[in-house]
Formats: structure tokens, C-alpha cells, sequence
């Protein structure tokens, strides 16, 4: 456990970094306009791959994982997965780009080309879901992290360097190096996975094919109203308001990252083993089980927070240049923060996705989305993307709060720092 906590937290610590890099670089070779555009060109890709990205993620790692300890998923459940992504990319993802193209080639507009590329992108990140989550489900912590958050930030950093370095990146250009990038990444991964893919072959069937069906349903509406809490602020900014106000806000959700980090990491490695977390039935083991993940997690994010909301203005300043510094300091600031106090409720979306709790996130997840739509509707026109990133803080709190309260009542379990603390192991 503790080896797969160290490999993961290796591998994210570099994407994390490599990310934030990138962020430097195409700010500064785009400039505000451009990159703003870039970031919501991205936000598009992202929100079309939920229902075959993340959903994936949860359920064939979760299927997987729990295969292992009864009558495992057979190949047929994987061919399943991968015909549902393939009716994606025919169904969603193709028709999109031939339209953004379309419209790109009538209006010479660069926001229309960057969209058509995007569109294509959400369906190879669809099998490097699949195929990374198989890694993961058989506990190749390691090897299920290493293409996407080594290989793939490796690769587009390298290429975008060299065209910035020559002055021939543009918005466009920037799309297609990440388009290109996933490509060859979805390649690597699906080489990585074929051994674990032949031990699924060999396995007999145990997966209800209409049950996984409804569990990717729930898990997928979570995945949708989750990615519209953070990713919100950018669609309204862009249809609303200016690329800059775009590109801060993207800017300020990169950074408030950083206190999650090392939840996150510790989530990913657990993941597996909270899948069969709840089936012992005695809630109280969960939290003595997660206790020094929980404590380490809340102290780094409170130093972490400390440093982005004390240094904000300085590291945007330093990093991206002081044409971002108007639209990026307060809702980095707004958005730490609201971290911060995520980590003190613990690993709760983990615990409550892994163990098949998908309506009781639906249901604090619906309110968080309610609230920051009423905040931001009424605050954007005055504060710009201070006001998305304040909407976005808000939705955060209140759904985690509410989802520790349902986890409690339904099932027992508390996994919030101050439980962590008081529990007795």
C-alpha cells in the first residue's frame, strides 16, 4: 500500500508540476486572448469525455477491483465498455467535430477549428480510460498513472515548447499538439494493458450487464454535475464575458489543485481497496483504516493554502506576467480556500463512489450545481471571474457537507478530519 501511495504520489507530484508548466508556456506564447480560448476549447473536450472518461474510470476500475475477491468481470464486460465508447465517438464526438468544422471553414473563426479537434480528443481519452483502468483495477497503481501523467505531459510540454520557441504556436496549433499527444498516449496505453486484458479472458463471467449499465448511468450524471462545479465558471465566462476573465479562471483552477494533491494521490492508491471497503459492515473501520491518510492530507493542504493565498499575487505575477494578475489572484485565492476545507470532510466522494453510493452524490451534487448557478447569476456582471470562482468555492462546500451528512446517515461512516482525530484504532 504504502509503495503504491509513494508511485502514485511520484507520478501525480510530476503532473501536477508539468501541468502548471504548461500552463506557463502557452500562456505566454498565446497571450490572454488566445489562451483563454485554448483553456475553453479544453473545457469542451473534458466536458464531452465525462460520460466515457471519468464514468469509465469508476466503473471498470470498481468492477474490476471487486472481481478480485468473487467471480471476476469477464472480457465481455470490457468489450461492452469499449462498444458503449465507440457509440460515443460515432454518436457524439464525430458528428460535433464535422460540424465545428463546418462552421470553422464558413467563419474562419479559430474557436470553431479548436472545437472540432477537442471533440475528437474526448474519444481517445475515452479508451485511455478504459485501458488505464484496467491497470488500476488489478493494482498497478504505477503503470495505470505513468502514460497519462508522465508520458502524455512529457510529450505535449516538448512539443510545445519547440513551436513556442519558434514562434509558430497559435490557439489552434495548440489543440491539435494535444490532440496529437493523446493519440500516441492511448497507444502506450493499450500496449501496458494487454496482459492484464488476456487475464480478464481467462476469467468466467460475473458482471451483470444491466446493472453495470445503470451503475455508469448514476456515476456518469455525478461525473457531469462534479465537472460543472469547477468547470462552470469557465462556460459562463465565455459566453458572458471576456477570453482574459477565461484565462484567469483557468489559471486559478490549476492552482487550487494543489492542496488536494496529496488527497488525491492517497485517494487514487486506495481506490481499489475502498471498493471493498463497506462490504465488512462495520463503518468504523473505514475511518481507523483512512486515519493517517486523512490527518496528512488536511495538514498539507492547510500549509499548502497558506502559501498560494499569502504569495498569490507575487506567483501569477512571477510566473504568467502582470496581464494576469487582474483576473487570476482573487479567484486562485477564493478557490484555495474553498479546498482547503474540502480536505477536512476526508475522502468522501471516494468512499461513497467506490461502495456504489452514486445517488447520495447525485443528490449533494444537484444542490451544489443549484447554488453556484443563483450565485454566479447574480454576481458575474459586478465581479468577473471573482464571481465564478466564488460560485465555485460555494457549490464545493455545500456539496461535500451535504454528502458527509447523507454518508452518516445512511450508512455510518465519517471520514472527516475531526472523526479521524477522536477515533480510536
Amino acid at each position: 500500500m504504502l509503495r503504491s501511495i509513494a508511485a502514485s504520489g511520484v507520478l501525480k507530484s510530476f503532473q501536477l508540476l508539468s501541468g502548471i508548466l504548461i500552463s506557463i508556456v502557452l500562456a505566454n506564447a498565446l497571450g490572454p486572448g488566445a489562451y483563454g480560448n485554448f483553456a475553453l476549447a479544453s473545457a469542451v473536450m473534458l466536458a464531452l469525455a465525462i460520460p466515457v472518461d471519468q464514468s469509465f474510470r469508476q466503473l471498470v476500475t470498481r468492477t474490476i477491483a471487486q472481481g478480485q475477491k468473487r467471480q471476476g468481470p469477464s472480457l465481455a464486460f470490457l468489450q461492452e465498455i469499449k462498444k458503449l465508447a465507440s457509440f460515443y465517438g460515432l454518436l457524439v464526438a464525430i458528428p460535433l467535430a464535422l460540424c465545428c468544422f463546418f462552421l470553422h471553414l464558413q467563419t474562419g473563426s479559430p474557436v470553431y477549428g479548436m472545437l472540432s479537434v477537442a471533440s475528437l480528443s474526448s474519444l481517445l481519452i475515452a479508451f485511455i480510460a478504459i485501458y488505464s483502468s484496467v491497470l488500476r483495477g488489478e493494482g498497478r497503481i504505477a503503470a495505470s498513472l505513468a502514460p497519462e501523467a508522465l508520458f502524455f505531459p512529457l510529450l505535449f510540454m516538448s512539443l510545445a515548447v519547440l513551436f513556442s520557441s519558434k514562434s509558430e504556436l497559435s490557439g489552434l496549433g495548440s489543440v491539435v499538439l494535444q490532440f496529437v499527444c493523446y493519440g500516441v498516449t492511448a497507444i502506450l496505453v493499450y500496449l501496458m494493458s494487454r496482459a492484464c486484458i488476456q487475464k480478464l479472458a481467462a476469467q468466467p463471467s460475473g458482471t451483470n450487464v444491466p446493472a453495470w449499465k445503470r451503475s455508469w448511468m448514476h456515476i456518469t450524471l455525478v461525473m457531469i454535475v462534479t465537472f460543472l462545479e469547477a468547470q462552470l465558471g469557465i462556460f459562463i465566462l465565455g459566453l458572458f464575458s471576456s477570453a482574459e476573465s477565461v484565462a484567469g479562471f483557468r489559471i486559478a483552477l490549476a492552482f487550487s489543485q494543489v492542496p488536494i494533491f496529496f488527497a488525491y494521490i492517497c485517494n487514487y492508491a486506495l481506490g481499489p481497496k475502498a471498493a471493498r471497503l463497506l462490504q465488512g459492515k462495520v463503518p468504523g473501520d473505514v475511518t481507523v483504516f483512512l486515519r493517517p491518510w486523512i490527518i496528512l492530507s488536511a495538514l498539507f493542504a492547510l500549509v499548502s493554502s497558506a502559501v498560494l493565498v499569502l504569495y498569490s499575487e507575487a506567483i501569477v505575477g512571477r510566473l504568467y506576467g502582470p496581464e494576469f494578475t487582474a483576473t487570476a489572484v482573487t479567484p486562485l485565492q477564493i478557490l484555495v480556500a474553498a479546498q482547503f476545507v474540502k480536505t477536512l470532510f476526508g475522502p468522501i466522494l471516494l468512499i461513497s463512489l467506490m461502495n456504489g453510493y452514486e445517488r447520495l452524490v447525485l443528490k449533494s451534487q444537484i444542490l451544489s450545481i443549484g447554488i453556484n448557478l443563483v450565485v454566479i447569476s447574480f454576481t458575474l456582471n459586478e465581479f468577473g471571474a471573482g464571481s465564478a470562482a466564488f460560485a465555485a468555492a460555494m457549490g464545493t462546500v455545500v456539496g461535500v457537507l451535504v454528502l458527509s451528512w447523507l454518508m452518516w446517515k445512511s450508512t455510518g461512516v465519517n471520514v472527516s478530519v475531526y472523526s479521524a482525530i477522536r477515533v480510536r484504532s
